[in-house]
C-alpha cells in the first residue's frame, strides 16, 4: 500500500514538474495508441477473467500528448482492473457540434469522444460528482486504492487541453475524456 501511494503521489508530480516543459499537443491517431494501449493489458485482463473490446466509428485523430495519452488509458484500464464486475468496453466516437464546458470559451466544435464503460457491484457507492476527487474510492474498502488514479487521468486530460466525465448508471459506470480534433 505504501508503495502504491508513494507511487501515485510521484506520478503527479512528474506530471506538473517535467511535463510542461516535454508538452506536445499535436494530431495524433488516438485510435492506435488506444489500441495499442489496450493491447498491453491483455495478458492482465485474462488473468482476471476479464474481457476488453474495442468500439469505434473510424480512425479518429485528434489534439493530443501521445505520452499523456498512454498515461490516461494506463490508469483508466488499471481503474477497470480494479473495480469491474465483467466486460470493459472502450469506445471512441466523433462528437460533432457538442461545445465543452462554458468555462473553456476556446472548446471546438468538433471533438472525439473516449469512454471507458465498465459494470460495477450492485451495492457500489460511486458518486460521479466525485470520481476524479483526490483520495475518492468509491467502496468503503479500499482495496489496496489511494484514491488517486482518476484524479491522475483528469490533471492529464486537462493538460491536453480536454475534458473528463463520468456517468453511474445502474450497474455501469463510463468514465471518459474529450479530446479536441485541432
Amino acid at each position: 500500500m505504501i508503495t502504491n501511494i508513494s507511487h501515485d503521489l510521484r506520478t503527479p508530480l512528474t506530471v506538473l514538474k517535467g511535463q510542461d516543459q516535454d508538452l506536445q499537443l499535436k494530431i495524433i491517431n488516438v485510435t492506435n495508441i488506444i489500441a495499442d494501449t489496450m493491447t498491453d493489458f491483455v495478458p492482465v485482463f485474462e488473468e482476471k477473467s476479464l474481457t476488453m473490446q474495442l468500439d469505434q466509428d473510424a480512425i479518429c485523430k485528434g489534439l493530443a500528448d501521445e505520452e499523456l495519452l498512454r498515461r490516461v488509458m494506463q490508469n483508466l484500464l488499471k481503474n477497470c482492473l480494479q473495480y469491474s464486475g465483467g466486460k470493459v468496453v472502450v469506445s471512441i466516437t466523433k462528437d460533432a457540434g457538442i461545445q465543452m464546458a462554458a468555462s473553456q470559451s476556446h472548446a471546438p466544435k468538433d471533438r472525439i469522444r473516449i469512454c471507458v464503460q465498465n459494470p460495477v457491484a450492485a451495492d457500489s457507492e460511486l458518486d460521479p460528482s466525485k470520481i476524479f476527487q483526490r483520495f475518492y474510492v468509491g467502496r468503503k474498502e479500499r482495496n489496496q486504492s489511494t484514491g488517486l488514479g482518476l484524479s491522475i487521468v483528469k490533471l492529464l486530460v486537462e493538460k491536453m487541453q480536454g475534458e473528463v466525465f463520468a456517468v453511474h448508471d445502474e450497474n455501469l459506470l463510463s468514465i471518459g475524456f474529450y479530446l479536441r480534433t485541432g
